[in-house]
This record gives C-alpha cells, sequence and structure tokens, in this order.
C-alpha cells in the first residue's frame, strides 16, 4: 500500500525544520478522544487511531504544547451529523458521515458577507482591525462571490458544479446556520485577540432554538450536506446555483438586509481560503 506523508511544520517555528510522518507505515493504537460539536451520546467521544510519540513529540515541540497528540479516523469511527439544539434545523440525512470538524462535512461562507462585517468594524471605529479580519478565521470549506451580504442564509438546496461535455452536479442541503466560537477572535498570523465575535453579535445574534438567552448564537456561513451526486468534485471558478429558498429565513433576510428582488440564483466559488 502507497504511504499516506503527512507533514508538520510550523511559521511561529522556523528554526525547526518541517517533519514528514508516513501515517500508514508505522503501527497505530485505538483511543478513545472527546470531539467538540453539539452534544452526542457517550459524552461525544469517539475511537481514533493514535500514530505513536515520535509524531506527538515533534507536535509538541512545534506549538508548544505539552500532551499533544497527533490522531486520525480509523476504520471504527461511525460519527455522523446530528441536530443542533441551539439552531434547531433537522439534517436531511441522519446517517451523513461526520468526520473531525464541529458538526457539518462542509462550511459555506461568502465574501460579501464577509465584506460587510468588515465594514461594520471600520464604521465602529476599528480601523486597524477591520483590515485585519480575514476569512481565514471562518475556517470554510467553500467560498462563494457574487452574492449579496449574507444571502447564504436565505438558501436551502443549491448545487456545485459545472455545464459542458464533463458536465458535473454536486446538490447541498443547506442545513443550518454557523453558530461561531472564540476562535475567529485570534489573528491568523500573529495569534493575537481581538472582539471580532463581539463585533459579529452586534448585529448577527440570533435567538436559539430553545428561546434560552444562552443559546443565542452569532453566525457566520452556514452548514451543507451533500444530498446527491457525491462522490464528485468541486473546483475554485465553478457555478453555485440556488435550486431552493427557505421561507422563513428569506423573510427574515428581507427585514433585515435587503429587498426580495436584489436576491439572485447563480454564483462562482473562490478560492477555499477566501483569499
Amino acid at each position: 500500500v502507497p504511504g499516506e506523508l503527512f507533514t508538520l511544520s510550523s511559521v511561529a517555528r522556523p528554526d525547526l525544520e518541517p517533519r514528514s510522518f508516513d501515517l500508514r507505515a508505522g503501527s497505530t493504537k485505538q483511543i478513545e478522544a472527546v470531539i467538540l460539536g453539539c452534544p452526542r451520546p457517550n459524552d461525544n467521544k469517539e475511537l481514533l487511531e493514535d500514530h505513536g510519540d515520535e509524531a506527538a513529540a515533534c507536535l509538541q515541540q512545534l506549538t508548544g504544547m505539552q500532551g499533544v497528540r497527533l490522531t486520525s479516523v480509523g476504520t471504527r469511527y461511525k460519527r455522523v451529523v446530528m441536530k443542533n439544539s441551539k439552531q434547531g434545523d433537522e439534517p436531511v440525512a441522519s446517517d451523513c458521515p461526520l468526520s473531525l470538524a464541529d458538526e457539518a462535512p462542509y462550511l459555506l461562507t461568502s465574501s460579501a458577507s464577509l465584506l460587510d462585517l468588515k465594514r461594520r468594524i471600520f464604521w465602529k471605529g476599528e480601523f486597524r482591525a477591520s483590515f485585519k479580519v480575514d476569512m481565514r478565521r471562518f475556517r470554510p470549506n467553500i467560498v462563494v462571490h457574487g452574492t449579496l451580504p449574507w444571502e447564504e442564509d436565505t438558501w436551502r438546496t443549491i448545487r456545485i458544479g459545472r455545464s459542458g461535455p464533463q458536465e458535473r452536479w454536486v446538490v447541498f442541503q443547506v442545513w443550518q446556520r454557523c453558530g461561531r466560537c472564540i476562535m475567529t477572535t485570534f489573528d491568523r498570523d500573529t495569534l493575537k485577540r481581538d472582539r471580532t465575535l463581539e463585533w459579529l453579535r452586534s448585529f448577527r445574534l440570533r435567538a436559539g432554538a430553545d428561546g434560552q438567552e444562552a443559546s443565542a448564537q452569532a453566525n457566520f456561513g452556514m452548514h451543507l450536506i451533500p444530498v446527491q451526486g457525491c462522490p464528485s468534485v468541486i473546483a475554485v471558478g465553478d457555478t453555485l446555483e440556488v435550486l431552493e429558498r427557505d421561507d422563513a429565513r428569506e423573510e427574515e433576510w428581507r427585514r433585515t438586509f435587503g429587498p426580495a428582488w436584489a436576491l439572485g440564483c447563480t454564483f462562482s466559488l473562490g478560492l477555499p481560503s477566501g483569499l
């Protein structure tokens, strides 16, 4: 079986050479680890494969964090998407596989929504911060261009791909909004913190599905679940088409951000980093 090289490096430690490990060459052992995400059976614990002390020592040296281990998904890993009680939206498929992401296999954001957030930060007088907030803080798989700000909230079903001789499309359920956490406050270059989450909460805070104040979410981006066309490929420059909108979310968008006639239906994909 061909090897699977995994290279570890750190921009914070340029004095250390990158190290590569063949994840299939060495032996692993199964460990039980707690995975972040909405509440699940067994206290969110899952079986993972631990790749040994050598890889762990390298990670600890690069990060300066003791106890860090390199783990991966193994054959006994069975995690699937689950309803988040704070958001309240049912996934279209309860058996959709989920990796080590918090809640969904894919996260879609738009460059227009990021620009709107940066504009609002600027007009709060936080000029330097408005230039420092970039898409890396929100860690999307898919970034779309050509929409109106926050228009992605209104979508229920979309497809991504291209027409032509080699036509290919993947259909996604636009499942739920993505409630953001403290990780959005870290500058990805310096790791210094700012007030990004506070600024986002100032206009994107939405009551939780259970009506509790503690469940309120500051949302940026939409979780997607693939429902047709997989396995396939989506790529930079592909087209996104809106197949169906969510009536309640569209009405909420109209009240908050703009008139219904402004909503579009076809957009293009940008780089995953949003840069």
